[in-house]
């Protein structure tokens, strides 16, 4: 069967040669070859030549323009958000109302975020979320996960979970709480057994009195129809004391962070 086969291929290979030389013959290759005749080019006729090929290319990306004008508009025509704290001093204190000016109190401390757009279009639909949160100490050396409502933050002073940032605009939010023990409400019948504690609420999410003198890492996320999504991560260490002035309370907080486009 083999032979067979072999023995087809070897005559449909003459017969394609022997069909080869006679177009060969018939059809010589002289016939092929491009006639080049000597001509003088005239000044007249450089500068058409030049001007049709000048209108070739011109028309070429005129058409290629017209199929890709808003793909082309994206790379100088978008929004464009950036993420970053607000104050210098990252933890900034609210003062209690009901102290006196010669001897206030904070009745919480903040740190709050303020996202940019550097573009030339206005970042619709805005949304902030807190994608995870882990605690870390000594007692719990493994990292554990809190449980996370799923929603979107509230912007700051805005009910709002989802707002239009306008070019060269800019939004607010609140990300992380450390609440004073005074301030704290305990119900009736546990207030003669229990004393309270400093509350921290990062995002959304209030953090368990169990996770107290160690270091919380959050991961938030701001998404928007027409600007890629931009991760914010915050680490931020705690030894569970309260101080009721900001320079006291700096010595017991820190707060780093981390940019990721």
């Amino acid at each position: 069967m083999n032979r067979l086969k072999l023995r087809h291929f070897i005559l449909i290979l003459l017969g394609l040669t022997f069909l080869g030389y006679i177009l060969g013959q018939l059809l010589p290759i002289d016939y092929l070859r491009p006639t080049i005749i000597n001509k003088d080019l005239s000044l007249n006729d450089l500068y058409t030549r030049i001007l049709s090929v000048v209108g070739t290319v011109v028309t070429f990306f005129a058409v290629i323009v017209a199929l890709f004008k808003e793909d082309i508009r994206k790379f100088w025509d978008k929004a464009d958000l950036s993420i970053c704290f607000r104050d210098d001093n990252v933890l900034s204190e609210i003062l209690d109302n009901e102290t006196s000016s010669s001897n206030y109190k904070a009745k919480k401390y903040e740190t709050i975020l303020v996202i940019k757009n550097h573009g030339t279009l206005a970042a619709k639909s805005c949304e902030i979320y807190l994608e995870r949160l882990q605690f870390k100490s000594s007692t719990y050396p493994t990292p554990q996960d809190l449980q996370l409502t799923g929603q979107p933050l509230n912007w700051h002073n805005n009910s709002n979970t989802a707002i239009l940032i306008p070019a060269t605009g800019k939004a607010t939010v609140p990300i992380l709480e450390i609440i004073s023990p005074e301030s704290q409400s305990v119900p009736t019948e546990q207030a003669g057994n229990s004393v309270p504690m400093p509350k921290i609420k990062i995002g959304d999410t209030e953090s368990p009195n169990t996770y107290s003198n160690g270091t919380w890492t959050a991961k938030f996320i701001v998404y928007s129809e027409n600007a890629r999504p931009i991760e914010h991560i915050v680490v931020i260490t705690w030894n569970n004391r309260w101080e009721h002035r900001l320079a006291e309370m700096s010595k017991c907080v820190t707060i780093q962070s981390q940019v990721k486009n």
